[in-house]
C-alpha cells in the first residue's frame, strides 16, 4: 500500500500533469479546515475536482477520471471520500447517496 508522501506525485498527477498546478499544501489546508486526515483517495479525488473546478460530478465520473489516470480505487472507496469530503464542506452535494445509484452530484463548495 503506498504510503502519504507531500513529494512524490501520484498517478493522477502522473497521467495528467495540469493537475499538479494546484500545490499540495491546498490540499492539506482544504484537509485540514475540514478535519480531515491527507489520505491517498481524498488527495486522488481532490485533484479530480481541482483539475475540473467548474464541473459536477456523480461517483461514476470520478471513477472513470480515476480510472482513466491509472489509479486503482473502488466506488465504494470514492462514495466515501465523497461523502466525508461534503460533510466537511470541501464539496458541495445535491441529491441524495442513499438511493446508490450514484445520481448525487458533487462539485467544489469553494473555486481554487
Amino acid at each position: 500500500m503506498p504510503v502519504y508522501s507531500s513529494d512524490a506525485p501520484t498517478a493522477l498527477q502522473q497521467a495528467h500533469p495540469q493537475t499538479t498546478l494546484p500545490l499540495r499544501s491546498h490540499f492539506n489546508h482544504l484537509l485540514q479546515e475540514a478535519q480531515l486526515r491527507p489520505t491517498i483517495s481524498r488527495i486522488n479525488v481532490l485533484q479530480v475536482f481541482m483539475a475540473h473546478p467548474l464541473r459536477k460530478m456523480n461517483i461514476h465520473d470520478v471513477y472513470r477520471i480515476l480510472a482513466s489516470a491509472g489509479v486503482i480505487t473502488s466506488m465504494a472507496t470514492i462514495q466515501r471520500t465523497l461523502s466525508q469530503l461534503a460533510l466537511g464542506g470541501v464539496l458541495a452535494r445535491s441529491g441524495s447517496m442513499k438511493r446508490g445509484d450514484g445520481s448525487s452530484l458533487f462539485w467544489m463548495q469553494q473555486v481554487p
